[in-house]
């Protein structure tokens, strides 16, 4: 998120963060209608074995797209179109015949252009607490984390980087309630329509208080016949709960429990247990220490149950505006024990301050330390109260605007105080006041003392900071080239 603070005491009015929190640093102008952001994810994947042998290792390109979304009154169309190399989405464990977004360009050919969602929507009610929508959208089911291939959602075929379905849905927002259901009417990428899978998936989130929800997600579909079993219609099933908590500032914890059940005609059914429990902590701003556990029972009602486990340690740390980097090291043992090491480059133009200003038509363009630890905001430096009430709504990072309009009209819809001065988070958003500050807090009692601007550096150490991560994924790959 890139919102406004104003923790120095000055009139948020009186601050303009500038161009700095425009689309592409303002280099271009765009109508208050219109929202553009531009993604690119890049990683290095090397997998091993129990021993740290290795068994295979390479770069993969993960994401380059545009992202926009046009407003009409109560009318929203929203659409993004990327680039994808399917030799590396192949390599990484897709399928591109049961998954991964929609290409454009088809052909034998390894470059598509490509569309990870594209939907039209409509907003419902006096308060827009309620949408409709309609297109290629992710399903809404348990805890949308960016996690590469956790279990919970590897299993129920829910990862938000690649298993999006064509269908319709509505969501409703109110106080203590968030919910979405949505008909899936498969993936049309797919040139058999038999092989689509149609059903429905859904989600009901409860607040029980303020820093703690709790939900379940059901989702049934039917494809005749299933891809993975060619000659065969076949159901499969996916139901669970998730929570969220943050006990104390600095911590959030989320986790997931869900069975998958896969039930081919003619054949029994294989039913999968999966489990997640994670923790992400910030002992100092920008940087995020995120253990997370994982579990998967496949195939529990037979003889032949194979129980496996799984450990995440993963360090997400921002050092340049608008970049981030995450390291993940994975050890999971299930017949055989493997090793993960995982290293991710992110870099986008965000529109989160014009998105913010349209959604809650407030008075002044917010920037980022309203939510953020820095104004280069970033992922993995979100801190302060609201940040982390949106990012326990929905918001899930990577400057997605549908996701930040999904929190907002949550915190919307139960009137949401996280300061309790009795003004809403929203309708102090849209006053262009602060939600993280009651009236009469002083600022060193609120938060840390920040600066303005979009476009700030932040420590005097980042440009030292980036020049010891480019010389040390030079010696890594260096070393991994001369290893192979």
């Amino acid at each position: 998120m890139l919102l406004k603070s104003h923790y120095d005491g000055k009139d948020p009015e009186s601050v303009d963060p500038g161009k700095a929190a425009e689309f592409a640093f303002g280099a271009v102008k765009l109508p208050e209608s219109l929202l553009l952001q531009v993604d690119a994810r890049a990683a290095y994947l090397r997998t091993m074995d129990g021993s740290f042998k290795k068994r295979d290792s390479r770069f993969l390109h993960m994401q380059s797209d545009v992202i926009g979304q046009y407003t009409a009154g109560r009318l929203r169309f929203n659409a993004s179109l990327g680039y994808l190399n399917t030799h590396d989405y192949l390599n990484d464990g897709g399928n591109s015949s049961a998954s991964g977004p929609t290409w454009i360009t088809g052909g034998g050919g390894a470059s598509h252009l490509v569309s990870r969602h594209h939907w039209v929507g409509y907003d419902i009610g006096e308060d827009k607490n309620m949408r409709l929508r309609a297109g290629r959208m992710n399903l809404p089911f348990g805890l949308r984390i960016i996690e590469h291939d956790s279990w919970v959602r590897s299993e129920t075929k829910t990862d938000v980087n690649k298993f999006q379905q064509h269908g319709v849905s509505f969501a409703y927002n109110s106080e203590k309630v968030r919910a979405e259901i949505m008909g899936i009417a498969g993936n049309f990428q797919l040139s058999a329509d038999a092989y689509r899978a149609r059903g429905y998936a859904g989600y009901l989130e409860y607040a029980v208080k303020q820093k703690l929800t709790v939900g379940g997600s059901s989702m049934i579909t039917h494809a005749d016949p299933d891809n993975a079993a060619p000659t065969r219609p076949a159901f499969r099933q996916a139901h669970g709960a998730f929570a969220r908590w943050s006990p104390v500032r600095p911590l959030v914890v989320m986790a997931e429990a869900d069975v998958a059940v896969f039930s081919p005609k003619g054949q029994n059914a294989r039913s999968t247990l999966v489990g997640l429990a994670q923790a992400d902590y910030e002992p100092i701003q920008g940087l995020h220490f995120i253990g997370t556990l994982e579990t998967r029972n496949q195939d529990f009602k037979s003889n032949d149950a194979v129980t496996g486990y799984g450990a995440w340690a993963s360090v997400l740390w921002y050092f340049v505006s608008r970049v981030d980097a995450r390291i993940d090291f994975i050890h999971r043992e299930q017949a055989a024990a493997t090793n993960t090491l995982f290293l991710q480059l992110h870099a986008y133009l965000s529109v989160y301050p014009a998105a913010v200003k349209a959604k809650t038509a407030s008075p002044t363009t917010y920037s980022c330390t309203l939510c953020h630890s820095s104004n280069a905001g970033g992922g993995g430096t979100v801190t302060t109260l609201l940040g982390k009430q949106l990012m326990s709504r929905g918001l899930t990072g990577g400057a997605n605007t549908s996701a930040l309009n999904t929190a907002l009209d949550a915190v919307k819809g139960e009137k949401s105080d996280v300061d309790g001065d009795g003004v809403g988070d929203f309708d102090e958003l849209a006053a262009g006041t602060d939600p993280n500050a009651p009236p009469g807090v002083a600022p060193s009692d609120a938060a840390p003392e920040v600066e303005y601007g979009c476009n700030a550096t932040g420590r005097p150490t980042d440009a030292f900071a980036l020049a010891g991560l480019v010389a040390g994924a030079l010696v890594l790959v260096r070393r991994t080239r001369r290893r192979g």
